[in-house]
């Protein structure tokens, strides 16, 4: 077969078709790659076979157009579902910018709630429900074990998977349960969580102020999609889709979100809390496996022992 037969739209769609469900079947990360090269390929012979035609000023003209107008109907269409306009211009394929309307799940963070290569069409930032708290936050934590006091540069879980061997995380690795963080008034408490196949794993277990403690559970708040703060260790992945946990309110209302398959809260993990002009939306519906073409176009996902092996609620 000719590879020009692939300037046919009808001939692309089938082609990424039958490489996504190849995939699908045999998770071989070459038919992830095969996707790109087809639409890559695809987009050069018609783009070439336009130009032709048209000449290239008025084919690049035709494309500026469409990507106009799309660009005006995701608004519209944002407005119509009541999401919120992003803090930065990103495009995302294929109508997301500064009213995103459709994200991709790239990672395993949210299974079994949701999966990899779902495509989410997002709204309804207003309708947020998060478990709301009263109280000061410090990023800097103070971790403490039964009576003891500890000043470390970052939070002890990660602390320990710099420095596996130190005495502290010894520690912390044979008895969690009697570590806890102060972050000002917000206490975090470990212990470990029991993942699909049985591995038991440190992770955090319940957060609170004063003697109020909370579970962590998907009970607590509503997926959100959000957009890191500048800086954040997460900002360059674009979008998150994470579940918020709670909102702790002082002057403002900081938002502190979780992978339901993370061991430890987003802000652990290197991002600050945010307010609530960093939310996109929520997920309204979620369609399985089309994303994957938007992950591919991103580069080829690979599989982790998360995808397989999700914590237990």
């Amino acid at each position: 077969m000719k590879l020009e037969i692939l300037a046919d739209l009808k001939i692309q769609i089938l082609t990424v078709f039958l490489l996504l469900i190849l995939y699908i079947l045999t998770k071989n990360i070459i038919f992830g790659v095969l996707i790109f090269v087809v639409i890559l390929y695809g987009t050069y012979l018609d783009f070439k076979n336009s130009s032709k035609n048209k000449g290239y000023q008025n084919t690049i003209k035709d494309l500026v157009l469409n990507i106009i107008l799309i660009l005006i109907l995701s608004q519209i269409v944002g407005i119509i579902i009541n999401t919120n306009p992003s803090p930065e211009p990103v495009l995302i394929f294929p109508s997301n910018t500064f009213r995103p309307i459709l994200s991709v799940i790239p990672s395993c963070s949210m299974e079994p709630n949701y999966r990899q290569g779902d495509l989410l069409l997002i709204g309804g930032y207003r309708d947020v429900k998060a478990l709301e708290l009263n109280g000061s936050f410090d990023k800097q934590p103070v971790i403490i074990y039964k009576d003891k006091m500890f000043k470390l540069s970052t939070n002890i879980w990660l602390y320990c998977i710099r420095d596996s061997q130190s005495e502290l995380c010894k520690l912390f690795n044979k008895e969690p349960e009697n570590f806890v963080e102060l972050y000002g008034d917000l206490k975090i408490y470990y212990g470990k969580c029991e993942r699909l196949g049985g591995k038991q794993e440190i992770c955090v277990v319940a957060f609170g102020l004063s003697d109020v403690i909370h579970n962590v559970s998907t009970q607590n708040g509503d997926a959100v999609i959000y957009v890191p703060n500048p800086g954040d260790s997460f900002h360059k992945l674009g979008f998150i889709i994470h579940r918020i946990q709670f909102k702790l309110c002082n002057d403002k209302c900081l938002y502190f979100t979780k992978g339901d398959n993370n061991n430890v809260f987003d802000f652990q993990l290197g991002n600050t809390p945010f307010d609530q002009s960093r939310i996109i939306g929520k997920p309204l519906i979620s369609i399985p496996y089309v994303g994957y073409i938007r992950i591919f176009l991103g580069g080829a996902p690979v599989d982790t022992y998360e995808c397989k092996h999700y914590i237990i609620s």
